[in-house]
């Protein structure tokens, strides 16, 4: 629901999204990945998704306390079980590491860590399209959260858990 190419790391083709919508409960957020590369062999694929920082509502017994902004990369590793066929599902398994900003809680009274490290799940498969055009969907599961504190002594209050599941759409050429 990522960086230059080199040498070593030249994919065989990338994944351009063209949405991807994070839930939390009810939650809903719009979000769009600007990038995502893979490195490619016949089964095995790695995967690095960047986006642009999503925000979040945070509520305590339905009340809104405020909001934060967060921006999940996030690097896994893919098992394609048909390559070459139209349809090839996969299954992937990573991390993430999510980098918080932007913290409005509570009038300024409270504060979160600056960063989360967790673990990342995804489901999706490539379906071939044209020759070297293919159509990918998939689903990932992200761990993120982080300690509430309070913003003067650094007490910590509780934990915030956003663990958005990411739906993508998006199109992809192989080179």
């Amino acid at each position: 629901p990522a960086p230059e190419q080199t040498d070593t790391l030249s994919p065989r083709h990338r994944h351009l999204p063209l949405r991807s919508r994070q839930t939390q409960g009810s939650q809903r957020t719009a979000g769009v990945p600007f990038l995502t590369l893979l490195r490619d062999e016949p089964n095995f694929s790695a995967e690095l998704v960047l986006t642009v920082p999503q925000e979040h509502d945070v509520t305590l017994n339905g009340v809104k306390l405020g909001t934060f902004k967060h921006l999940p990369p996030t690097l896994t590793a893919q098992w394609r079980f048909l390559p070459g066929a139209t349809f090839n599902p996969y299954v992937g398994a990573g991390l993430n590491l999510t980098l918080i900003s932007d913290v409005k809680l509570a009038g300024g009274a409270l504060d979160l860590d600056k960063s989360s490290v967790g673990l990342a799940a995804q489901v999706g498969a490539d379906i071939k399209i044209a020759p070297s055009w293919y159509l990918n969907v998939d689903v990932k599961y992200v761990q993120i959260k982080s300690d509430v504190k309070v913003a003067a002594t650094g007490a910590k209050v509780t934990t915030v858990k956003v663990d958005p599941m990411l739906y993508g759409v998006g199109i992809g050429y192989r080179f």
